[in-house]
This record gives structure tokens, sequence and C-alpha cells, in this order.
């Protein structure tokens, strides 16, 4: 249940700012509360180190001879994930077969210009549920529509605690 309410407030934020209005003060206290959930500290994390060059961090990071060329952040360009970020939807996941997992994928709106936006794909392994970035996947969208959505998201972009 805290799950969905977090979610639900996710996309509040994103429908309300489009919409030029703002957040109650429930609303918003309920998504900053899902900000302290292990995935988004864990992508906060991984963009940290990621930008620190820790030595053999792997993909997404940086390319590996067993990933697809171009789709590495070291590839795209670490500028794009340079900044803080806002989270704009979660999207839990859970595949079943061979290789079943359960996850998330979080799309994030960086607060920099030209605010690249980003779907994080996270999983969660072990029966500690630890939370592990399997992929950054840049989010097709035009620079205008992109400042656009960070305009209409200025007041809750520009605030560090409705961002990492």
């Amino acid at each position: 249940m805290k799950r969905l309410c977090a979610f639900v407030c996710l996309l509040l934020v994103s429908h309300f700012a489009q919409g030029g209005t703002t957040l109650s003060p429930e609303q918003e206290a309920a998504y900053k509360q899902g900000l302290e959930r292990p995935a988004v500290r864990a992508i906060r994390q991984y963009i940290d180190d990621c930008l620190a060059e820790k030595p053999k961090i792997g993909y997404p990071c940086e390319f590996t001879w067993d990933t697809v060329e171009g789709k590495s952040i070291e590839e795209l360009g670490v500028d794009k994930i340079r900044g803080r970020f806002m989270v704009l939807r979660f999207a839990p996941f859970d595949s079943k077969g061979e290789m079943s997992a359960r996850g998330d994928l979080v799309t994030v709106l960086f607060d920099a210009p030209p605010h690249w936006m980003f779907t994080v794909s996270v999983v969660y392994q072990g029966e500690e549920k630890y939370p592990v970035i399997l992929g950054f996947y840049p989010v097709e969208m035009t620079p205008e529509k992109r400042q656009k959505l960070a305009d209409d998201l200025s007041v809750y972009l520009n605030d560090n605690s409705f961002t990492r």
C-alpha cells in the first residue's frame, strides 16, 4: 500500500505541475517520503560513484565487453547525469521465468539544463532486496519539451527537498 501511495504521489507531482498548480502539504509529504526509498538512494549513490570514476563499477556506467555499444553512461556522456534529479515516476515490474526479477523503472529529470531525463532500471536482489542499478535509458523527448517540463516543475525541481 505504501508503494502504491508513493507511486500515485510521484505521478501527482508531474500532473499538477504541468497544470500550473501545486501539491497540497499532504501530497508534498508523501512525495518526500517516496524519495527515501532504497531505489532512489541507490540511484543517487550510483550516479555519485559513476561521476567519481570508481574503478570497476561496470555497466551501465561504463562500456563493458558484454554490453550493447552506445548504451553506457560513459558513452552517452557523464555530463548528462550531473546535478540533482527529481523522481517523476515509479513503475514496478515483476518478471517471471528463467531470469525472474522484481524491481522498479524509475524516471528521473535532472535539474541542470538541458534537463536530461532517464528511466533507471532498479532490481532488488537477495532476501534483503538490495537495490541494484541495471540500466540508464535516455527518455526520448525534444529539448524544448524537456525545458517546458522543467519550467512547469521548477517550483519542485529547484527545491532540494524535492530532489536528490
